[in-house]
């Protein structure tokens, strides 16, 4: 009977560490949130400064490459704030 009282024992120990390793992010994961806390400042800065450009007198041209720019860096932003918040939450 010993025995069986010893497994259920070994049964709990590998569940915790590996809930717990499951919460830490690895080296790759620390880099890439580092990453982004450095990027979405950058492209946010980027998208205000297109924004007030746009208010300016602009050709039609310029107008069209700020806007599809604008539109390209909300589509980052959204991304990376995702991306972002994930690894923030699974950093705990």
């Amino acid at each position: 009977m010993k025995p069986e009282q010893e497994h259920p024992e070994q049964k709990s120990h590998p569940e915790k560490e590996k809930n717990n390793s499951s919460k830490k992010l690895s080296y790759k994961e620390k880099f890439e949130l580092e990453s982004l806390e450095k990027e979405l400042p950058l492209l946010q800065k980027e998208k205000k400064e297109l924004e007030e450009k746009m208010v300016g007198k602009l050709s039609f041209e310029e107008l069209e490459a700020t806007a599809n720019r604008i539109g390209f860096i909300m589509k980052q932003l959204d991304e990376k704030e995702i991306r972002w918040l994930e690894l923030s939450e699974k950093e705990g």
